[in-house]
């Protein structure tokens, strides 16, 4: 099969989104199609919590996909010449509240003044893997090299120097082993196998943030339902990641104080909810919810405005918490929380710094439709960009066992004269068959 098509799965609180893209020769992504349905509940602050509903989700969803994917391929191929494909592999992200982020340094002394190569990086790599690693439920997700110091001059490529001593500084990113096992389990409960995993915070970052961005300092918030991801990234490379428990779900139930349902609050917060108060006259304005509730919208405002103050200060004490606040010059919104109207006013106000909604604009390629450049889908756009391994095959079909011919007994024919005398023989009993009377 020539087309390379690669799977990627976004485990969202609210909704899973499913989707199938393919990348050109330079490497430019193209999402062709995509599935998705609402969580259900299946997830609580990032990570699978009811492992049946998940599963079932995963499995429509990579079944609905399986379906478009043989229509796309079998597309003008004659009758005689079409073929059953499958999905047999799926890249998915992680995300949920375990994950952390801390430091860690290894050091290796040169005796003999030799040459950094590539073996003396890895080697300290998997030393400063090794020396994070903890012990019981925690597992380490990625091992980011930062910079290294080789004799007292930091570099960040040492490959080629002449050093008697280096040191490699890493970020080390952690979560709890259940995390990724419970994600495994869901999608081979389908049949399914996973691909790869990656980061949701850096899968939404390699869609949205440009080299640029990167480069010179940019913080990466994705406003999820029930959590909130930050990366930071400065000199092109990743500083920072957290997954912080909170999130846009917060401020719906906060609205329900108003006596109105819970679906009552996330409509208005979706349609009308504002960040912050931006019209003289808000005080004056009313908002019918419903026949009963007719609510102030300037109450309305100050409730929302109120829990974005407490997610501000969070996020504002890790951005103090990676030593890298004053390198950021741009913070980037990504997310369904971001969709409240001047939130980035907002964040430019409360951070000091400029701020922008993301939109996914990375390697994409000029034939992609223009709804997949919706910052909804950044992280399954972030993992066709860094997939490997295609996805979809020919789906096999083993012939049927051949079933085993029984050999039947061959009867004799009876004829009609012998059938006439066994009936006979069966009225008559032993003594009149053999009675001698003259």
């Amino acid at each position: 099969m020539k087309e390379k098509l690669f799977a990627a799965l976004d485990l969202g609180s609210s909704r899973i989104i499913g989707a199938v893209g393919r990348r050109d020769d330079e490497g430019n992504v193209e999402i062709l199609f995509h599935e998705e349905l609402e969580s259900d509940d299946g997830f609580r602050h990032g990570r699978v919590f009811n492992l049946n509903t998940v599963s079932e989700k995963i499995l429509k969803i990579m079944r609905l996909l399986s379906n478009r994917v043989s229509l796309f391929l079998n597309a003008g191929v004659e009758e005689d010449e079409k073929n059953s494909y499958e999905i047999t592999c799926v890249y998915v992200s992680l995300n949920g509240r375990t994950i952390k982020t801390y430091s860690n340094n290894a050091l290796r002394n040169n005796v003999n003044n030799e040459i950094v190569s590539q073996q003396i990086v890895d080697d300290l790599l998997n030393e400063g893997r090794s020396l994070s690693s903890q012990t019981g439920d925690v597992e380490v997700l990625s091992v980011i090299p930062q910079e290294y110091n080789v004799d007292d001059d930091d570099v960040v490529n040492p490959i080629g120097c002449r050093c008697v001593r280096i040191e490699g500084r890493y970020k080390v990113v952690v979560a709890e082993k259940l995390l990724r096992e419970n994600v495994l389990r869901c999608v081979e409960r389908g049949g399914y196998s996973v691909a790869d995993y990656m980061l949701a915070p850096v899968a939404a970052a390699d869609a949205v943030l440009s080299e640029s961005n990167k480069k010179i300092g940019c913080a990466l918030i994705d406003f999820g339902a029930s959590t909130i991801s930050l990366s930071i990234y400065h000199n092109d490379i990743l500083r920072y990641v957290a997954v912080i428990p909170v999130g846009s779900s917060l401020i719906t139930k906060d609205l329900c104080c108003f006596k109105i349902t819970e679906n009552e609050a996330e409509r208005i917060k979706t349609k009308a909810g504002m960040a912050k108060m931006m019209v003289e006259d808000g005080d004056n304005s009313y908002l019918v919810v419903n026949k009963e509730v007719t609510l102030r919208y300037s109450m309305l405002i100050e409730a929302i405005e109120s829990r974005l103050d407490e997610f501000i200060s969070i996020l504002m004490s890790h951005f103090e918490r990676s030593g890298f606040r004053k390198c950021i010059d741009e913070i980037v919104l990504v997310g369904g929380g971001s969709k409240l109207h001047y939130i980035v006013n907002k964040f430019e106000e409360s951070f000091g710094i400029n701020t922008r909604l993301g939109v996914i604009d990375q390697c994409v390629s000029p034939n992609m439709a223009e709804e997949y450049r919706n910052p909804k889908y950044a992280q399954v756009y972030g993992l066709i960009k860094n997939a490997t391994v295609p996805s979809v095959g020919i789906k096999v079909v083993e012939p049927e066992p051949e079933k085993k011919s029984v050999k039947r007994k061959e009867t004799k024919k009876t004829s009609f004269k012998d059938l006439l005398i066994d009936k006979v023989k069966n009225m008559l009993t032993p003594d009149d068959m053999f009675d001698n009377r003259l």
